[in-house]
Formats: C-alpha cells, structure tokens, sequence
C-alpha cells in the first residue's frame, strides 16, 4: 500500500462548542487513534465495549485509555473517514456501534507501523506497534524490527 500524506477528508472546522479540529492525521507518533485503528483493524466489526475490554486486557501495561478518551476519538476518527461505524438494534439491550477500519485507515496504519519508532515515554509507543506488527505480515514485521532494533532506538 502507498502511504498516505494527508487526512481522507479535510477536518471539520472547530466551532465554539466542539473540539472535532483537534484530530491530527496522519501522524507517526503513538496515540490513542493509532492504537484503536490497530484493534479495529485487528478484529473488523468490533464494539466500543469490546474495544475497551481488549484495552483491558492485552494493553493496559503499557497503554491506557479511558471510557471517556474512547468514544470521541472513535467518533472524530469516523469524521475523518478513517473507520466506519454501523449501529445495530438490539432488543431488550442498548444498541450497539460496531467500527470497521476503511481503506484510508489502513493506509494510515500501515504508515505509522513502517515509520520509525519513537523514544520511550510512559505510553510505550514501540510495545504498542509491536502489537500490530502482524499486520505488515511476517518479512514486514521483521524488517520493521531490524531497521528500528540496531539504533537502540527500540527498546
């Protein structure tokens, strides 16, 4: 895939009651968005809830988010076109929002994932790619790790 240079849309200008032009794509820093567009890439039709159980349970030693972080980058990524989310009716239940990562996502991934790494901070962004390393594929993940891995810049 080529990477992408610029957002799949342009961003919603901010008004005095939102705060949707913050999202900052495309990026090659670690960040919560990247992080969700590696799960949602990971398990295609996934919920904010189980997105927040995988957080939970796979990622939360070295990447932390929020209920509350969540939700609004998952709804300021779908703005950007980076995801897409499909509402499904449930009975005696709440309705539930299950996200798709779409092609410019991926291409967003995929850029983050063949950048270099960055330093260490609290976050651990390099674990964090490390994660989703297999979507690159086995000889991708690989050389990803040996390009980044002799600068010391790795771990």
């Amino acid at each position: 895939m080529a990477p992408i240079r610029e957002p799949a849309r342009e961003a919603p200008q901010p008004s005095q009651n939102d705060d949707l032009g913050r999202l900052r794509f495309p990026t090659r820093k670690a960040s919560l968005d990247l992080a969700l567009l590696g799960l949602i890439a990971e398990v295609p039709g996934v919920s904010g809830y189980d997105i927040m159980k995988i957080f939970d349970l796979s990622m939360a030693h070295y990447w932390h988010a929020h209920p509350t972080q969540i939700y609004p980058t998952l709804d300021r990524m779908e703005e950007f076109a980076l995801i897409k989310r499909r509402n499904v009716v449930q009975r005696n239940r709440p309705n539930k929002r299950l996200y798709t990562i779409t092609p410019a996502g991926e291409r967003v991934l995929i850029e983050w994932l063949e950048s270099p790494f960055e330093g260490i901070n609290l976050k651990h962004p390099p674990v964090l790619r490390c994660r989703f390393l297999g979507h690159l594929g086995a000889d991708g993940a690989i050389a990803v790790l040996r390009k980044n891995g002799g600068r010391g810049r790795f771990i």
